[in-house]
Order: C-alpha cells, then structure tokens, then sequence
C-alpha cells in the first residue's frame, strides 16, 4: 500500500506532519477514509474522530475540532481550531464540561446552537480519550 504526506495544523502548533497509509476522518457528508492517490477534494470538517494509519491495521485516534482538509494525491493538509491525542484530553474536565453543556441544553435561555457545540465537542473529547482504554 503506498503511503502519503499528513499534515495537521492548529493555530498552535503543527498537530501532524508524517507519512500515512490512510486516515478516516468525519466530512460535514459523513466518515470519509483516504488513501494515496486519491482525487484532488477540498471538504469541511465536523468535530470528530480521526483515525490516523501509520501501518496497515493499527491505527491512531485524535480528536478534530471542525476545519477543513485539502486533500491531494499525495498529500493531505488538515486546518483545524484544535486537536488532541487521547492522552493529552483531562478526561474529569471533559466529562465536567459535558455535564455543563448538558445542564445548559435544558435552560432556555442560553444559546442553545453553542450549549450544543459544547456537548459535541465534550462527547468527541471523551470518545477519543476512551481509546487509551482500548489500547
């Protein structure tokens, strides 16, 4: 299987920058794998999981908060506002976050389009961070 160039940036750092064997990451359309040589695409990005193969079966999981990948057959280039490795995710900061997020979904009152964004982003964090279990 042939390999290609990963780039992930955040405003604070280069989050990635590697070779691959493919990586899944959720599309505002859905989950998405890409391989080399794949077909030039620009897509939006959701919060989500993304599924990095450094090899052939195991893979790498990290969160993606929203952005945008560039994707070329040889390269890849992710713009995001954050990402994180499971062990870099507090998960008691998390799970207090989701709590919070959730409290504020039942008052009417807030903005209830960011109370949700913030339950989204809680429950990716504590997804992904539920990996380090896994491995």
């Amino acid at each position: 299987m042939s390999t290609y160039k990963l780039r992930i940036i955040t405003p604070e750092r280069v989050f990635y920058d590697d070779e691959v064997d493919r990586i899944v990451l959720k599309g505002v359309e859905g989950d998405m794998a890409v391989l080399a040589e794949h077909k030039p695409l620009t897509t939006i990005l959701s919060m989500g999981e993304l599924r990095v193969y450094e090899d052939r079966k195991k893979y790498r999981s990290a969160t993606l908060l929203g952005g945008f990948a560039k994707i070329e057959p040889h390269e890849v280039v992710i713009l995001t506002d954050a990402a994180e490795w499971p062990e870099e995710i507090d998960i008691e900061r998390a799970r207090k976050a989701q709590e919070r997020a959730a409290e504020r979904l039942k008052q009417s009152d807030l903005d209830l389009v960011r109370a949700e964004a913030a339950l989204q982003r809680a429950v990716v964090r504590m997804k992904v961070a539920q990996t380090l279990k896994r491995d």
